[in-house]
């Protein structure tokens, strides 16, 4: 199946964003080419300065040069297309610092198959469950089901998106490199055994 990049409703500009908000038990820099200041102040707050963030705008593909450390993209680099996505892994080559992209979605008829039954009951069942209890949440929710049918439309276009380990091998061919190391797969949950995360870890064999 070829990748296919339609839109998700959750990138428009007139889509209400929310941040899941969690504590890390490491030293995190969030950036963002449109930084939430509100939601990243929130976030440096409750992970106990744990997590920090930069206010400016930070471009994925052309990152400033003071910013140093291992770069990560946690299921958004199917945001971008082939041409973007190069630009991203080439200036983490050009400034020779780690990458790791991880993707949680796949494209396979499975995922495709099963998205538009298991995302809308999950939205479902654990709405009642977000607080604070939101009048707002509940009618979008269950008034009009416009958050769960958003939600599952993402879903399948994030699936169709997402690149895999043979596109990923293809962009990083592509790229200007002479002893870059990269390590592309899959890595399957041993739990549970449905869960697939695509990555692809990119350093310099010579630091």
């Amino acid at each position: 199946m070829k990748r296919i990049h339609l839109f998700e409703l959750e990138d428009q500009w007139w889509f209400p964003t929310q941040l899941a908000l969690e504590q890390y038990p490491i030293s995190v820099t969030l950036t963002d080419k449109y930084p939430n200041i509100r939601a990243f102040e929130k976030t440096s707050k409750l992970s106990k300065n744990h997590i920090h963030y930069i206010a400016e705008s930070i471009d994925a593909t052309n990152v400033p040069a003071y910013l140093k450390g291992v770069r990560t993209m946690f299921t958004g680099f199917h945001h971008f297309q082939p041409d973007l996505a190069k630009a991203i892994l080439q200036n983490a080559v050009d400034q020779r610092v780690a990458i790791g992209i991880f993707e949680f979605t796949k494209r396979c008829l499975r995922n495709l198959l099963l998205t538009p039954i298991i995302t809308p009951l999950t939205v479902l069942l654990t709405t009642p469950l977000i607080r604070p209890i939101s009048f707002t949440r509940f009618f979008w929710t269950y008034g009009i089901p416009v958050v769960p049918l958003a939600i599952s439309w993402d879903s399948i276009v994030s699936n169709l998106r997402t690149y895999c380990p043979l596109e990923l091998e293809k962009l990083v061919g592509s790229i200007k490199n002479t002893d870059y190391i990269w390590e592309i797969g899959y890595a399957v949950s041993p739990k549970t055994k449905m869960i697939t995360i695509t990555y692809l870890l990119g350093y310099p064999q010579f630091p």
